[in-house]
């Protein structure tokens, strides 16, 4: 397949190119295109699918709560938003439920390591994002403080060797640095307990000297940037100073218009810049109209596109990383290359999985969202494979 495009992402230049995109197979190919099928999108926009490393959930469902055939749905609907790949993320929970949502996660369809995706057309899992439960009580957001616990190595190795038994690895760890234990935790997963697993930092109260002590045991994040932590202040700049500090952290960004205002997310690009913010939903309730919902274990009210639970705290997005993306670039004002290169590239890289997504490049999975000229989404790609079936 040969694909004509004027504007096609570009991460060597920095901008978009004109030029043709060759698809053999699953994949993008250096080859010429001659003889084979030519499509023209030459007014449109090529990116390299988005990647969403922390998403809980769509339909007011939570993926770790919902059965293999329901996480396949999920995968497919959040693909008709340009996600081409997902790292499903935990909501707190007892052991049991955290065990049985990772055996789930590794026999769905939309794991290709699970071997039975072969016709598959949707968000592919990548791995698990486990938030929770070593957060603070203090800064809890909608999570369930019941299921709060103090870092425990052995109980995560556990849920690593449940998934790993089909392959699936879990890509991030969430700790609060200053719970009891959690620096030797970050420390003993960073050095070679689990080399595949980032350790991130968040809701938590944490401050500068404690971000600092984290980030030098091996954290090499920070989640849900300015949500569930400390402000950033002018005598205490807290973790959020400490990640800025510390070159090496990535800084995930939920700019649904909601999480955070966007001042602060414009602010967020020129403290970081687009090679260190990753671009996340932390969604759940996207796809649902206004009402009251039930999801793990909360009651949740979702009024004018914001989910609060009764507490009054943000339960996550009712948006997906597509549509976080739309919204940094029409409405915050966010370069369109910069919020793909956050979307795409970035959160490809900070998984482990940059060797095969996250760009326009041969070899690769051929994962690809096409634009109008509007930023409509036109078409969506994922390992060679149109989306949509039947002109649908």
């Amino acid at each position: 397949m040969l694909i004509r495009c004027d504007r096609i992402f570009d991460e060597t230049s920095g901008g978009f190119i004109p030029g043709e995109i060759v698809i053999h197979g699953e994949r993008f190919d250096a080859g010429a295109g001659d003889g084979d099928e030519e499509l023209d999108y030459r007014r449109c926009y090529a990116l390299p699918g988005f990647i969403d490393i922390h998403t809980h959930g769509v339909f007011g469902e939570a993926y770790f709560e919902a059965s293999p055939k329901k996480i396949t749905e999920m995968c497919r609907y959040i693909a008709g938003a340009g996600v081409t790949a997902v790292c499903p993320t935990t909501v707190t929970g007892g052991e049991a439920a955290l065990e049985r949502g990772a055996a789930s996660l590794a026999a769905s369809a939309a794991f290709r390591g699970s071997g039975s995706a072969d016709n598959f057309r949707g968000a592919e899992i990548i791995g698990i994002y486990q938030e929770g439960p070593f957060l603070s009580p203090q800064k809890p957001g909608a999570a369930d403080l019941a299921s709060f616990r103090k870092p425990d190595i052995a109980f995560f190795k556990k849920l690593c060797g449940i998934a790993g038994e089909k392959g699936l690895a879990i890509r991030f760890v969430v700790i609060a640095p200053e719970l009891e234990g959690a620096l030797d935790f970050i420390r003993e997963i960073s050095k070679g307990a689990s080399p595949s697993t980032v350790c991130t930092m968040a809701h938590t109260t944490a401050d500068y000297e404690t971000g600092l002590a984290a980030i030098e045991c091996g954290a090499l994040q920070i989640t849900h940037l300015f949500n569930a932590m400390p402000p950033l202040l002018h005598r205490e700049p807290g973790i959020i100073g400490a990640a800025f500090d510390a070159k090496s952290v990535k800084a995930e960004l939920i700019a649904d218009g909601v999480h955070v205002h966007p001042a602060m997310v414009r602010a967020a690009f020129e403290l970081f810049g687009d090679d260190r913010i990753i671009l996340i939903s932390d969604s759940i309730f996207s796809g649902l109209p206004d009402g009251v919902y039930s999801a793990a274990k909360l009651k949740v009210t979702v009024r004018n596109g914001v989910a609060r639970n009764r507490r009054g705290a943000l339960a996550g997005s009712c948006t997906t990383l597509g549509g976080c993306v739309m919204n940094a670039v029409k409405n915050i004002g966010v370069p369109l290359y910069s919020a793909v290169k956050c979307a795409s590239v970035n959160p490809a890289k900070q998984a482990g999985v940059f060797h095969e997504r996250g760009s326009i490049t041969p070899g690769k999975f051929a994962d690809l969202v096409l634009l109008n000229e509007d930023l409509s989404i036109r078409d969506v790609m994922v390992r060679g494979k149109w989306l949509r079936e039947n002109g649908e």
